[in-house]
């Protein structure tokens, strides 16, 4: 999908303003702002070229709006929009969710944990009787290792906006060991899950919230009958 032509020239035009306005005046704007007195310099900033500044529409609304202004320049975190910079450093939440489920699928279940925060927040019930914890999640996802120890989480798509990334996943794995009561098949499952995950300012997961197809999963176990053949 191709960026709005509105939203284009907008972003154009606002990039233009952009190269006439002078360092000097960003200065003294933020001199106003903390009560503070700057010398003149009329020296012009000089701009990325605009195919750099940006990869998606929203990504050209935030900038232009934040640009146009004047206001904020640089300011780590001013403004969410895709990678972010944070402390000095680029915070990419996409790429943070899709290595999540790569540490998951190399049955390095601490190595996720490292990818959220320590008040994070399970909102799906993952299983009954498990804590909506970070200590929790990764205790749940152990005991899915051990039922299918070949488990893999293949990302479909990913979507990023703002301090949220959502995610559509099909886990496959073999049934070698007890699950929801139901001891080993040995049957390979396919099942389709959605996840949405919420980044703190550090970039680490601090909230979720998920769906899986659970009535295909035990249907394939052979727990549940499956409906009538078309």
């Amino acid at each position: 999908m191709g960026i709005d032509d509105d939203v284009v020239e907008g972003h154009r035009h606002s990039l233009i303003l952009l190269q006439r306005c002078p360092v000097g005046e960003l200065a003294e704007d933020a001199g106003r702002q903390s009560g503070g007195t700057v010398g003149s310099d009329t020296r012009t900033l000089e701009v990325p070229p605009y195919r750099a500044l940006c990869a998606t529409a929203q990504q050209s609304v935030d900038y232009s709006s934040d640009w146009l202004g004047c206001r904020g320049y640089g300011r780590a975190g001013s403004h969410r929009r895709g990678p972010d910079i944070e402390g000095g450093r680029v915070v990419d939440n996409s790429a943070t969710m899709r290595s999540g489920y790569e540490r998951i699928s190399a049955g390095d279940i601490a190595g996720f944990g490292e990818l959220m925060a320590d008040d994070f927040v399970e909102h799906e019930i993952v299983e009954p009787g498990t804590p909506p914890t970070k200590e929790g999640v990764l205790a749940f996802f152990e005991m899915l290792r051990t039922s299918f120890p070949d488990m893999q989480m293949a990302v479909e798509d990913v979507i990023a906006a703002g301090d949220k990334a959502v995610a559509r996943v099909t886990l496959t794995g073999t049934h070698r060991g007890e699950f929801a009561g139901v001891p080993a098949t040995d049957k390979r499952v396919e099942v389709s899950l959605i996840d949405i995950m919420r980044f703190d300012d550090a970039g680490l997961i601090c909230e979720h919230w998920g769906v899986a197809d659970m009535l295909s999963l035990m249907q394939q176990l052979g727990a549940v009958p499956s409906g009538p053949a078309q």
